[in-house]
């Protein structure tokens, strides 16, 4: 898979120099390097009924790269970090991480005609209510390719094709069947700008999600997504907000077909010149692929099946001169067609943020969450707090230090736990190390 994001890469680099004689100019290129040690009381997040709690440190080390450049008709971006964890006292195996994210957008015809691509590599749980600890971690990759070809109407009016493909790939399964699929998607729109500040729309699009070509195999059943919908947006001074209400039939092959309805909203408002206030509500028939990019990703565990992901969020944000604040709440309901999985997601969170001086800063936050799993009536109760500082000791050199604590509880005694760790870091330029995958993420 290394090879695959590789790949793309040295695509989005050698179309930049192909495209646009500005590139070598304006190319932005950063790197770094970094080391960081964790300990951990709880290095397998054990409940201590099963397996015996026990202690590590984990030595972390990292080199980090950026290139990056918007000038022109092709502009792109990329950053990657390569990292190893070692686990001195030996509690797992070296872990090695990659994480890559790069996009490129080439505006071919002015107005007319736009191509974009991105690949977006990392690490996800393979049990999603289960801790994520190195046993439970799997690489991911999501690559995307799409053209918008538009066809102004009039001066108010402009209709666009729009077809796409995406491609998610997961390297293990463990309990859960393999779920690597294709997705091609063709979507034409319609926007009519009715006010100056108001512009409405229709769309009708057709996805089909293709599991066979790596997974066929195991015979998973391939579904075809039909959807229509009536697009209302608009701006003003101080906020914008964007509503499509329409309906989605779900067809999976030789299977019962559902209609019903899909769309949401979504509304941001500048309360102040230093507050922002941000809420999205959503409800879509969909596959398991394409809702975990929405909110986190471990709020939905990866099958081949058709499902109903309803989600709410509400997010405040100030920033003052000496203090930023943070402050979310988010409601989550996914419920599958066939498989026994269907949940509730709440979360809470808040976090300040101190600017301090050039030199120093440093921040709290606190995270609940709580997952329903309805079938199988099992709850999970998770919360963690975490604080810590970030200094810098020279113009490359940057260091910092975070303790944290954080807690499960569940009425499946297997999966409680508690940990307290500590880490420390110190990086070289562009980058920095970070703590292990372990533990809740949300």
């Amino acid at each position: 898979m290394c090879l695959k994001w590789k790949r793309y890469f040295c695509c989005l680099v050698v179309s930049g120099l192909c495209f646009n004689y500005k590139t070598a100019v304006a190319l932005e290129f950063e790197a770094g390097a970094s080391a960081a040690f964790e300990y951990t009381d709880n290095a397998t997040l054990s409940s201590g009924v099963s397996s015996p709690v026990v202690d590590d440190l984990i030595a972390i080390t990292a080199i980090s790269a950026s290139l990056s450049d918007d000038d022109g008709p092709l502009s792109y971006g990329s950053s990657a970090t390569f990292s190893k964890n070692n686990y001195t006292k030996d509690t797992y195996e070296d872990q090695f991480r990659l994480g890559f994210t790069g996009s490129a957008n080439w505006e071919a015809i002015r107005n007319r005609l736009n191509f974009s691509v991105s690949d977006t590599f990392g690490q996800r749980s393979i049990l999603s209510l289960n801790a994520t600890t190195p046993d439970n971690i799997q690489d991911t990759n999501v690559f995307f390719l799409g053209a918008d070809i538009l066809f102004p109407v009039s001066a108010r009016q402009v209709f666009s094709i729009v077809p796409t493909y995406r491609n998610y790939y997961y390297e293990r399964a463990g309990a859960i069947r393999n779920t690597n699929n294709e997705q091609y998607e063709l979507s034409a729109r319609w926007n009519y700008q009715m006010y100056r500040l108001t512009t409405v729309g229709l769309r009708v699009s057709t996805r089909i999600v293709d599991y066979s070509d790596e997974t066929s195999f195991s015979g998973l059943p391939n579904s075809t997504f039909k959807n229509l919908s009536l697009i209302v947006s608009g701006t003003r001074a101080y906020s914008n907000y964007s509503i499509d209400l329409g309906a989605t039939n779900a067809q999976r092959d030789g299977g019962e077909g559902q209609t019903g309805f899909s769309g949401g909203a979504s509304f941001n408002l500048n309360v102040s010149s230093r507050s922002v206030f941000n809420m999205l509500v959503r409800s879509d028939i969909t596959d398991t692929s394409s809702a975990a990019t929405i909110g986190n990703g471990d709020d939905v565990q990866q099958v081949a099946d058709v499902i109903r992901n309803s989600i709410f969020n509400v997010k405040y944000s100030r920033n003052d001169a000496d203090l930023h604040s943070d402050l979310w709440v988010e409601y989550r309901k996914v419920k599958y067609d066939i498989a026994p999985l269907d949940r509730i997601v709440r979360t809470t969170g808040a976090r300040l943020s101190f600017p301090g001086t050039p030199l120093f800063s440093s921040s709290i936050s606190a995270r609940y969450r709580q997952s329903e799993q309805l079938d199988t009536e099992r709850t999970d109760d998770s919360f963690i707090v975490d604080g810590g500082f970030q200094y810098t000791l020279s113009r490359a050199f940057k260091s910092a230090f975070s303790l944290k604590y954080s807690t499960k509880e569940s009425n499946n005694p297997s999966q409680n736990y508690n940990e307290l760790s500590l880490f420390v870091s110190l990086s070289y330029g562009y980058g920095g190390a970070s703590r292990s995958l372990r533990g809740d993420y949300f």
